[in-house]
C-alpha cells in the first residue's frame, strides 16, 4: 500500500468517486457520490494498493475479488481559528476511513502520522478534528478537551444566512499541539473556527 498526497485542485474524477464510495462504505448516512460533506477539503491523503495492483492475493485461480481503488483516505482543512484569545494555523482534520477489508492493520493511524508530518514540514502548529470514538486519536497523541465551539452553519452546501451556532463539545473536540511552548490550560476552551466545522 502507499499514501498520496493530493491537493484538492488536482483530484481527478475517478479518484473523487472512488473516495466517494469508501466514505459511503464507512460513514453512514455520508451524502451519496460526494467525496466531502458540506465543503471540499484543501487536501487528500489517500490509502492505494501500490503500482496499480487491485488484489490481496498473487494466486491466479480463483480470481481473487479485486480491492477499490482506494482504500483509506483522510482530508484537511488549512484554516486559522481562535481558540481563547489566540488566532493559530490550524489543519483541520475529516473524514479519517479504511475500508472494511483492511481495518485492524493500523492503516488509519499510518494517515494521520502523514498528516501530522505534513503539518510539522509545513510549521503547521495545531491539529483539530472531531470525533465521536477518541481511542484511535488518543492513541495517536490527540487530546479530548472540553470545549464552546463556534462556527459558521452550512446546511446541504448552502450557507444559512447569518447563522452562526456555538455549543459545548466537550465528549467530541480534540486537539494536537506540534509546537510544545504552546499549551491551553483553560476548561472549557473557547473556541472560534472562524468558518464552517470541520
Amino acid at each position: 500500500m502507499k499514501i498520496v498526497f493530493i491537493p484538492q485542485y488536482e483530484m481527478t474524477p475517478d479518484r473523487k468517486l472512488a473516495i466517494a464510495d469508501l466514505l459511503s462504505i464507512c460513514f453512514e448516512g455520508f451524502p451519496p457520490h460526494r467525496h466531502y460533506y458540506r465543503q471540499l477539503a484543501h487536501f487528500y491523503w489517500v490509502l492505494e494498493p501500490k503500482n496499480g495492483s487491485t488484489s490481496t492475493t498473487q494466486e491466479i485461480s480463483p480470481e481473487p475479488e479485486p480491492l477499490p481503488q482506494i482504500l483509506g483516505c483522510v482530508s484537511g482543512i488549512l484554516r486559522n481559528i481562535r481558540i481563547n484569545s489566540i488566532v493559530i494555523p490550524t489543519l483541520g482534520i475529516l473524514d479519517v476511513c479504511v475500508h472494511p477489508t483492511i481495518r485492524n492493520q493500523k492503516w488509519a493511524s499510518k494517515l494521520l502520522q502523514t498528516v501530522e508530518d505534513f503539518a510539522r514540514v509545513h510549521a503547521i502548529p495545531l491539529l483539530v478534528l472531531f470525533a465521536d470514538n477518541s481511542s484511535l486519536y488518543q492513541n495517536n497523541g490527540f487530546e479530548p478537551r472540553k470545549a464552546l465551539v463556534r462556527w459558521q452553519m452550512i446546511d446541504e452546501i448552502r450557507q444559512i444566512s447569518g447563522s452562526v451556532d456555538e455549543r459545548r463539545m466537550d465528549d467530541c473536540f480534540m486537539l494536537k499541539m506540534l509546537e510544545p511552548c504552546m499549551k491551553f490550560t483553560e476548561d472549557p476552551l473557547a473556541v472560534d473556527l472562524l468558518g464552517w466545522i470541520f
